[in-house]
């Protein structure tokens, strides 16, 4: 066996009693290569070839999960309306802190 890891020898033949399934070595071997050297690949695929690096990634997010809804007023909680008006309250025209100071938060 040796530190390379596309070495063929270093492929595992039979795991934990069990026959290796004709891929496992192969899952293997880009397990280790991928250990020692995916990042600079995913960097280097980053910045050369952005199109296939965004392919990558959306071949590993998961289909299923819902994006995040746009909350409204009225699904804000009266704290919660409260907290984003007095950080508003500075910014408006004339705008003053909030009466008494108190930010909300």
């Amino acid at each position: 066996m040796t530190d390379d890891p596309l070495d063929a020898s270093s492929c595992p033949r039979v795991t934990e009693g069990r026959p290796a399934t004709p891929t496992a070595g192969l899952q293997v071997v880009l397990a280790s290569d991928f250990a020692q050297h995916g990042a600079d690949a995913v960097k280097a695929l980053r910045l050369e070839r952005p199109h296939d690096y965004l392919k990558l990634v959306a071949a590993f997010t998961p289909k299923d999960v819902p994006l995040p809804s746009n909350p409204t007023v009225e699904d804000m909680t009266d704290d919660e309306f409260i907290r984003v008006l007095n950080a508003l309250r500075p910014r408006a025209p004339g705008g003053s802190p909030a009466p008494g100071g108190d930010t909300g938060a």
